[in-house]
């Protein structure tokens, strides 16, 4: 698992994660596991793949090419997902906040 150190470093109880992508995998995939013990099936849209050129943490990201690409999961009761992402016009570092109840 690439994520869960983090998650109990900052104090998160893994046992209420509902949903954990570390996009962990070779490059060109288009296939994730969800590393939650949910373990949701995740559908990559588009060309939405695997990248290994660029990571925040473990050794892949997922790389959206801005042209109707997307990751789709199944309807959840209640979860909200948090998300980094590298805007590659400008490099900067942000953050998007989903919040789905």
């Amino acid at each position: 698992m690439c994520c869960s150190h983090i998650l109990a470093r900052e104090g998160f109880n893994f046992s209420s994660v509902v949903l954990l992508l570390g996009f962990e995998g070779v490059d060109g995939a288009t296939s994730t596991t969800d590393e939650s013990n949910a373990a949701h099936t995740l559908t990559f849209v588009g060309n939405a793949q695997i990248d290994t050129a660029q990571f925040k943490f473990g050794n892949s990201s997922c790389l959206f090419d801005a042209v109707n690409d997307s990751l789709t999961a199944p309807d959840s009761a209640d979860w909200r997902l948090s998300a980094r992402t590298l805007i590659s016009h400008d490099r900067n570092m942000g953050s998007l906040f989903f919040d789905k109840r």
